[in-house]
């Protein structure tokens, strides 16, 4: 019912409020909008080296060896970018939509793909990570591995382990597609890197 009345003012936030505590309030969130919008833009413009004059890009200034990625397609004939391809739809990238697990017979192994979580909400399942476990596995040889290497999964670890807290889930499964017993780690890594019948 909350929720509702909060909509419901949002849906009509340019008309002006009669109670003088709820028109201070409206003012206040456009105002704050408009703000927000203006600092996304200007900081937008100016990070990019085409959209300044002295050619300037502040994200290959603190990441010097990364790649800049973008929401939007790009044309195969500029050198300077490229699209990036990371499922069955282009426009389909992280940022757009979830992970999905499922089992491809063309390719004969399990495959992620990146598809809108509400498409799965009610045909696949949630796999929330089990962040103790991996710890728990991972602290037993940390000592036999680079520390560099060591640093890079205790980072994913940590990542895991605010997915787990928040019962965010990392990806969705189709379980129609994937065999029996999929979702322990050795039957799920053995379905990513070789040929098994469901």
């Amino acid at each position: 019912e909350e929720r509702g009345q909060v909509l419901g003012r949002l849906a009509h936030v340019f008309r002006p409020e009669a109670r003088p505590e709820e028109e201070a309030a409206r003012r206040e969130l456009l105002w704050q909008a408009l703000r927000c919008a203006a600092q996304y833009v200007s900081s937008y413009r100016s990070r990019s080296a085409a959209n300044n004059e002295l050619g300037l890009d502040d994200v290959a200034a603190a990441a010097p060896s990364s790649l800049r990625m973008s929401i939007h397609n790009k044309s195969k004939d500029n050198g300077a970018q490229f699209p990036v391809k990371l499922a069955a739809n282009v426009h389909r990238t992280p940022w757009h939509g979830s992970a999905e697990l499922r089992f491809s017979r063309r390719e004969k192994r399990a495959v992620i793909d990146v598809r809108m979580a509400a498409e799965m909400w009610h045909s696949h399942v949630p796999v929330v990570p089990d962040a103790a476990g991996a710890s728990s596995r991972w602290l037993g040889k940390a000592q036999e591995e680079e520390e560099e290497e060591g640093a890079r999964e205790a980072s994913w670890l940590r990542y895991c382990a605010r997915l787990e807290q928040a019962r965010q889930p990392f990806a969705f499964a189709d379980q129609a597609t994937l065999p029996q017993g999929w979702r322990s780690e050795a039957a799920l890594a053995s379905l990513m890197t070789r040929a098994a019948a469901p």
